[in-house]
């Protein structure tokens, strides 16, 4: 734990994890062993199981005048509500240039990968093996089936359900339900 780190009251740490600089951890949070956690400001509240990482670093790359590839970078941090949970394996890449944000009650399940610059409104709920690429919104009480994919650069509306193994390569509007590769509306 780093000595400039803020933890709360009633916080518990397993062992074998890392809390990096500057992290705030806020009351009654537990963090179960082998997680680490770096640039990130963390609600009351917060459970996050075995192995996660948050803060890790954004994927964004960019080519040199030689046409070589090489990383951006990370500049921006990541910001966690009160009451959210973080699933087993789960990655959450710190923001770009902004932030990535996980707002209150946001509920994650195993091996989640949520990319740089992510905003996940109130109430969000994205079930195991779940890939959201950088510089996504989902609204809030957004719902991701098991094994969806989310392009970069879209939104998904309030309350929408994306349909198990969905891609979803488009913004969908709001109470929609989409399903299939590539998504499309379900209709009954």
């Amino acid at each position: 734990i780093s000595e400039n780190a803020k933890i709360g009251n009633n916080v518990k740490i397993e062992p074998g994890c890392v809390i990096g600089h500057g992290v705030t951890i806020g009351d009654n949070s537990m963090i179960l062993s082998g997680c680490i956690i770096r640039h990130a400001i963390i609600g009351e509240n917060f459970l996050c199981n075995e192995h996660a990482v948050i803060g890790s670093s954004s994927f964004t790359m960019a080519i040199d005048e030689n046409g070589n590839k090489y990383r951006i970078p990370s500049m921006g941090s990541v910001h966690i509500g009160k009451n959210v949970e973080i699933g087993a394996n789960d990655n959450i890449a710190c923001g770009s240039c902004g932030d990535t944000v996980l707002e209150d009650y946001v509920k994650l399940d195993a091996l989640v990968r949520i990319g740089h610059d992510v905003h996940l409104k109130k109430n969000v709920e994205i079930t195991a093996g779940v890939t959201i690429a950088g510089f996504v919104q989902v609204d809030e009480g957004a719902y991701i089936g098991v094994g969806a994919a989310v392009r970069n650069r879209i939104s998904i509306g309030k309350n929408c359900i994306i349909g198990m193994g969905a891609i979803v390569t488009k913004s969908v509007e709001s109470d929609l339900t989409v399903v299939g590769n590539p998504a499309k509306r379900f209709e009954k």
